[in-house]
């Protein structure tokens, strides 16, 4: 794709980043609603993972417009991301820390 449209190598691949985060948003999903009656396996990690792929997607999703390729913002759009991303770290220490402290089971 590149070697026939150079300007291509300054844009966002659209396709790729819809198609990877909308699979791992439903999985998540997917667990998240499978696990509300039962124990709640991996639920700080899947809630993590939600949050953070979703707003990461649409901040790359939109990154084609001059909304993230602004070189003197309002607000950068990057510190949200970022943001986002300390939120999900917290949430996985969260997670290990309960896994090692109970352990994870079927129950």
């Amino acid at each position: 794709m590149y070697i026939y449209n150079n300007e291509l190598f300054w844009q966002f691949n659209l396709f790729e980043i819809a198609s990877t985060s909308a699979l791992l948003i439903v999985y998540s999903l997917i667990h998240m609603f499978n696990t509300l009656g039962k124990s709640k396996k991996l639920f700080y990690l899947t809630i993590g993972l939600i949050l953070y792929v979703l707003c990461s997607s649409l901040i790359f999703l939109f990154g084609n417009y001059e909304l993230v390729f602004i070189e003197d913002p309002y607000i950068d759009i990057w510190i949200f991301n970022t943001l986002f991303y300390i939120i999900y770290q917290a949430l996985i220490f969260t997670e290990w820390r309960y896994i090692n402290k109970h352990g994870i089971s079927d129950e």
